[in-house]
């Protein structure tokens, strides 16, 4: 010990010793107190801070029971949710151990914070539980929406396909689901094939299934009357349409050829499902799925094949298009490429009397194809006593066709029908030259069925869309 400090000894002769040591002895004393007053607001801290993070976990525990509470309502009310309810429970038990721990004085604080954790991770799966089956109610109701809009289309193979009969209620297709880390898997199986479903696309919208068929043809028809019915309105005389007119019907036909055109290769880019819809129920109607699935992987290929196949489906919506402005201006395309007044030849009709479409006015066609669907039972089809049905004699009966009637590639042809168990074979005779024409439908098939309406209504249905909406009409009854 140095005894240097001249605040404890004087280091000079005669100094007072006693003094000095009861100096010593103050100085000691009083840095042992500073040490105590130290550590006795050291623990203090501690305490604060413990008892921080005691109210903490208290709060958290309540919330989290509240939390449950509100977690358990939801699920019960979801209609997708009774294949989890086993998991939900046993996560529910978890949280009641653990909120015994953090309630318990004797435990340490470790225990305390490590039990609250998993409150918390239990809270986050069910919450992610139920987020993951309450989606499917939002596109169930998304699906019902569009189809009371238009025509949707899904991809009848695969994940989509089973998902869509899912969303239906198809009985076949069955939901299960598991817990992975705090993520609820659910997956579907159909027919055997289990397919794991993409929660997080469902929930944020990527995961395409279904799409509204859009519209590529939006307004021509109301643009095309439109001009009509001015050239009407002219004094008599100035009713024919001038060349000026001729070529405002080219240049609006060419614009709605570039839009149509532009617009599917948007949704072929961004939006596939609806490039696929687009091509089914709109442009090729009549082509399978095998057929549209070569198309779009043509489409998507890129380079030389991918530009073939634009130009392939552009020059079908230019037939399309063409055609409308057709039908309600009596304009057609002549083979200089440039538009004229054509007028339909008067024919004598033999047979079943159909009309060809150009003579067909709007009411006249909104009529036969009311009619048609109309004529479709709303119950399904009652099968025989074997639970057979008759399906090509009720299609044959529903749209009328029969032997001797008239040929869509002309009035001098004439028709013979051959029946399958499922499938229309049509013969085409030509009397002048007997070249034979044959074509076979599959009534089971809804493509199939579609084309083979075109080819026997097509006076009458002269629109692909319209086509389609009766054949799946008819199908739905098998």
């Amino acid at each position: 010990m140095s005894y240097q400090n001249p605040l404890i000894i004087q280091n000079n002769p005669g100094g007072n010793i006693g003094q000095a040591a009861n100096k010593a002895a103050t100085s000691i004393q009083d840095a042992i107190l500073f040490n105590m007053e130290k550590q006795e607001k050291k623990q203090e801290e501690i305490a604060k801070k413990q008892a921080i993070d005691d109210a903490n976990a208290i709060a958290a525990a309540k919330e989290s029971s509240s939390e449950e509470a509100e977690a358990r309502k939801a699920l019960a009310a979801n209609e997708y949710s009774a294949g989890g309810m086993v998991a939900f429970g046993d996560s529910s038990n978890e949280k009641y151990i653990a909120n015994q721990i953090v309630a318990n004085v004797n435990a340490t604080r470790e225990e305390r914070l490590a039990a609250q954790e998993k409150i918390n991770a239990e809270n986050t799966f069910q919450q992610n539980q139920i987020g993951a089956l309450a989606y499917f109610s939002e596109d169930k109701t998304e699906l019902a929406t569009l189809r009371a809009e238009g025509n949707v289309y899904f991809d009848d193979d695969g994940l989509q396909g089973a998902y869509v009969r899912f969303l239906d209620g198809n009985p076949n297709v069955k939901l299960s689901g598991k817990r992975v880390g705090n993520d609820w898997v659910n997956t579907l199986t159909e027919n055997g094939v289990t397919y794991e479903l993409p929660t997080d696309k469902i929930k944020d919208g990527s995961f395409k299934a279904f799409a509204l068929t859009p519209d590529l043809y939006d307004g021509i028809d109301a643009q095309s009357k439109e001009i009509n019915a001015a050239r009407n309105k002219r004094e008599k005389g100035m009713q024919e349409f001038t060349p000026n007119d001729l070529a405002g019907i080219t240049e609006a036909v060419n614009v709605n050829i570039d839009k149509a055109s532009a617009n599917f290769s948007s949704y072929l880019e961004m939006d596939p499902i609806k490039a696929r819809a687009v091509l089914s129920n709109s442009i090729y109607p009549e082509k399978t799925k095998k057929e549209i699935d070569s198309l779009m992987n043509n489409l998507q290929a890129g380079g030389i094949k991918g530009a073939t196949a634009q130009i392939e489906v552009r020059e079908e919506l230019k037939k399309d298009i063409e055609y409308k402005w057709g039908m309600n201006t009596g304009v057609f395309r002549n083979d200089k490429n440039e538009f004229e007044v054509m007028k339909p030849e008067e024919k004598e009709k033999e047979g079943n009397g159909y009309k060809f479409a150009a003579e067909y006015t709007d009411a006249e066609m909104k009529k036969k194809v009311d009619q048609l669907i109309a004529d479709i039972p709303e119950s399904k089809v009652k099968g025989d006593a074997d639970g057979s049905i008759d399906k090509v004699a009720s299609v044959i009966k529903l749209l009328s066709i029969s032997d001797g009637m008239e040929a869509l590639s002309g009035p001098k042809y004439q028709v013979n029908i051959t029946k399958g168990t499922d499938t229309i074979t049509i013969t085409e005779v030509d009397p002048s030259d007997n070249i034979d024409k044959v074509e076979t439908f599959d009534v089971t098939n809804v493509a199939s069925l579609t084309n083979l309406i075109l080819r026997t209504q097509g006076y009458g249905v002269k629109n692909k869309a319209q086509a389609r909406k009766i054949a799946n009409k008819i199908a739905a009854q098998y």
